[in-house]
């Protein structure tokens, strides 16, 4: 099994060194190398079943991410860029009731600086659309800006 404590995540490789049986000279050489490749076999058959173990906990997961109660949360934020530029980014997310599980962006609209009453009215309308929903508007021009 792998130990997920000590890695958060880890590279597996298996690697032999084989050479052309036609090309070996001595009954000492063959049974060297036969005895690399069955060690080499009982290392590929132990990582085959830390494989299938590692699939049965990704299915796992799965079920965990499926399963995950969430709450939609609309926000409008704005963003200054490189020159100047300003724009308005409207989203829609799902936030998860667990901490471990990062928000899933379900919808996003990007607004230039000059459609700023569009973005806000379209965020007016989402939360009307969506009753109840965690919300946030930061439009505010940043204390770095001039």
């Amino acid at each position: 099994m792998i130990d997920w404590k000590r890695w958060n995540t880890t590279e597996r490789r298996v690697q032999s060194y084989i050479q052309n049986p036609a090309e070996l000279n001595t009954v000492e050489r063959c049974q060297y190398y036969d005895q690399q490749t069955e060690r080499y076999i009982a290392e590929l058959q132990s990582e085959i079943a830390e494989m299938h173990e590692y699939r049965a906990e990704l299915f796992a997961r799965m079920q965990q991410l499926y399963s995950a109660p969430y709450n939609l949360k609309i926000s409008l934020k704005r963003e200054k860029r490189y020159q100047d530029k300003v724009f308005y980014f409207l989203t829609v997310e799902k936030v998860f009731v667990d901490g471990g599980i990062d928000p899933l962006l379900i919808e996003s609209t990007k607004y230039t600086g000059a459609e700023r009453a569009q973005a806000i009215k379209d965020y007016h309308a989402a939360l009307k659309a969506h009753p109840g929903v965690a919300c946030e508007m930061d439009i505010a021009k940043g204390k770095w800006e001039r």
